[in-house]
């Protein structure tokens, strides 16, 4: 009979025969490539330098580039040059398309058991277009109270970050008082008179830092309703009874003033009397 200890002895021996050829296998020059790190998107703006890495196992791979399809050929009117197993533009271009180096990038390693191609990565150039055309806009907020300021955000690439301006102060973090939204609006709350003036929008392309103000503008004005806001008079079934005559000659049947302080009221006069009292208890 055989004793545990040699069984458990047998097992271990055959777990590490296994590994240690597993690890052979995986830097074996006879092995397939593995990615350790490939190339990656970006929106690159222009003149820019850039380095796309590609990292491989077993080391001694063979690794090429590929730009649009074709082999990567260092020097020239695009400027690549292989850096160990990265591929460096020194000058990034994308106005020329002869020259441009827009485009979709793949670093290729290979062995003798086979080759392998990484992920595409794709390398476009920073826009930022101009805001839309629009006419300018009034709007009338209340102390106290909250109001969103829009803004359209232009065509960007990759997206804009948004600011206002403020009577020559750029509002550019979200506060308790001022809050920048997803949509590029502008909240704010609890305005004051130091809210009121003229707003712009301005968008930032976060990797080239160009930006664009747009040409309209928003006028806010900021009001205080501690006094009276509306007091008027009517007729009633005198204009009703003769229509088309003048109202001006028609004596008024009453008239009623509406009044906004910490306590709103309303006061109405029919024929010299007030119902003020019995409107509000009713």
């Amino acid at each position: 009979m055989k004793r545990p200890g040699i069984n458990r002895m047998l097992v271990e021996g055959l777990l590490l025969w296994i590994l240690v050829v597993m690890v052979k296998a995986t830097t074996s020059e006879d092995s397939l490539p593995i990615f350790l790190e490939e190339p990656e998107s970006a929106v690159i703006s222009h003149h820019a330098s850039v380095t796309l890495p590609c990292k491989v196992l077993p080391s001694s791979a063979v690794v090429r580039w590929k730009f649009n399809g074709d082999s990567v050929k260092e020097g020239g009117s695009k400027g690549f040059s292989i850096v160990g197993t990265n591929l460096h533009i020194a000058n990034f271009k994308h106005k020329r398309k002869q020259d441009s180096n827009e485009g979709i990038y793949q670093c290729i390693a290979e062995t003798s058991v086979g080759r392998v191609a990484s992920r595409p990565a794709r390398l476009s150039k920073t826009v930022l277009k101009r805001f839309q055309s629009r006419e300018d806009l009034r709007l009338n907020g209340t102390i106290g109270y909250s109001i969103v300021l829009p803004c359209q955000p232009p065509i960007s690439s990759p997206e804009a970050n948004i600011l206002f301006e403020l009577n020559g102060t750029i509002i550019s973090t979200s506060s308790d008082h001022y809050q920048i939204l997803s949509s590029g609006n502008l909240l704010i709350r609890n305005l004051t008179l130091n809210d009121q003036g003229t707003y712009r929008c301005i968008a930032v392309n976060p990797v080239s830092n160009q930006n664009r103000t747009s040409s309209h503008i928003i006028s806010l004005s900021v009001r205080n309703y501690t006094q009276e806001i509306r007091h008027f008079q009517y007729h009633g079934e005198y204009v009703n009874e003769y229509p088309g005559s003048d109202t001006s000659q028609v004596p008024p049947v009453g008239s009623c003033q509406l009044h906004s302080t910490d306590t709103p009221s309303l006061q109405i006069t029919v024929r010299g009397d007030s119902l003020t009292n019995e409107i509000l208890k009713s």
